[in-house]
């Protein structure tokens, strides 16, 4: 026969204080909004986080014949917007790496690109 012990007071806040950790843990991943303006060029990107610090990679893949000159901003909101500019050359891809220096909820990014 087993025998049960209810959870002593301190049993409780522990429980408590792991689901808040966890919680704080799955509370790094954020949504991200891209805008784009390609203007005719024909360009594939990707973003994705990095758990570390909220880093956001964006990959830009340029698969036209012609060169692109891109703009990228990255806006979370919180902070300054921070902007990049990249020149593509055809048939390879760039990446832009990002750290906000703030816990962000919500991150905008705002792409242009034309052809050079």
């Amino acid at each position: 026969m087993l025998n049960f012990n209810p959870p002593t007071r301190l049993g409780v806040l522990l429980i408590i204080v792991l689901a808040f950790a966890c919680q704080n843990l799955s509370a790094a991943t954020f949504p991200i909004d891209i805008k784009r303006q390609f203007n005719g060029l024909k360009i594939i990107d990707r973003a994705s986080t990095i758990e570390v610090g909220s880093t956001v990679i964006l990959v830009l893949n340029n698969l036209d014949q012609r060169q692109a000159s891109c703009r990228v901003s990255f806006d979370p909101s919180i902070e300054q917007r921070k902007k990049f500019k990249r020149v593509v050359d055809a048939g390879t891809a760039a990446s832009i790496h990002y750290s906000p220096g703030r816990q962000v909820n919500r991150l905008t990014i705002n792409i242009v690109c034309k052809p050079v």
